[in-house]
């Protein structure tokens, strides 16, 4: 079942959250492309061939801007562990290793058209096609017009650059997720003195002696709006979608998810959720 899996090149491409990423598959298909070329040159010939700079710019371009994307994207989807752990514990984030990596995500972020990716794939596959074409016997000649490669080098800029520019989401996706945490606890305080809160917010003074079995409404409320004004926010900035069930029965796990009862909650073990407590 694994072998079939990787059949398809674009599993080769998955980033750290399970998503195809355009600038890995453009290193993909020029390394792939260069490396079969001079792989049947020297199974004919038995020498090695030169490279011309074309050729090493294209190889150089993908692959510097393949490093750079993933080092300015990782900053911009890194939670704290607090908020990490809290999601992870309660199966909130659905698994994206049974999703995959797809085609649509090499033109696609935040499940949004996205043009400079479409520049990026387009152009690659121009000149991929364009290598094969010419054959083994033209890499030390291979050239292409100069503007090409300004396009495919400025289609890396603009987009690390749209990374780069993006509102601080991870900063206030933890902010939101804190004050989620915190209606949660409340809500568990408020159940368990058999009590409420009110329209601020605020625990109600006394306990009842239905303490543990009386639902407070207004706490439940609060939380509930909280979840509305979360799930965009979470969706929208790590790009994986929300276990929406989980994520509202969240404060009803709270007592299972105590340090004795680890095992009563769902444990962080995929990539993505390796990804998000770096």
């Amino acid at each position: 079942m694994a072998v079939q899996k990787y059949r398809n090149p674009i599993q080769l491409t998955a980033n750290a959250f399970n998503q195809a990423s355009v600038q890995k598959f453009q290193v993909l298909i020029f390394a792939f492309i260069v490396g079969s070329l001079v792989l049947s040159l020297v199974m004919r010939t038995g020498a090695l061939t030169d490279l011309s700079g074309t050729v090493v710019a294209l190889l150089g371009i993908s692959g510097i801007g393949a490093a750079v994307s993933q080092i300015t994207y990782t900053p911009k989807t890194r939670l704290s562990f607090e908020n990490w752990a809290w999601l992870q514990a309660h199966g909130v984030l659905k698994n994206q290793e049974e999703r995959g990596p797809q085609w649509k995500d090499l033109v696609l972020s935040n499940r949004e058209f996205d043009v400079y990716k479409l520049q990026t794939a387009v152009f690659s596959v121009a000149v991929a096609v364009a290598l094969v074409i010419d054959g083994a016997a033209h890499l030390v000649t291979f050239e292409i017009p100069p503007t090409m490669l300004q396009i495919l080098g400025l289609s890396q800029v603009v987009f690390v650059g749209g990374i780069l520019v993006r509102p601080p989401a991870t900063e206030d996706l933890d902010k939101a997720l804190t004050r989620l945490r915190g209606a949660a606890q409340l809500y568990n305080e408020a159940a368990s003195r058999g009590t409420d809160t009110d329209e601020n917010g605020k625990l109600l003074a006394g306990t009842s002696a239905q303490a543990g079995n009386l639902v407070p409404i207004n706490a439940r409320r609060q939380y509930e709006q909280l979840v509305d004004s979360a799930i965009p926010i979470i969706e929208s900035t790590l790009e994986i979608e929300v276990n929406e069930t989980a994520l509202r029965e969240a404060p009803l796990m709270e007592e299972l998810c105590t340090p004795k009862r680890m095992f009563d909650c769902h444990l962080p073990t995929s990539r993505t959720d390796r990804t998000l407590q770096r």
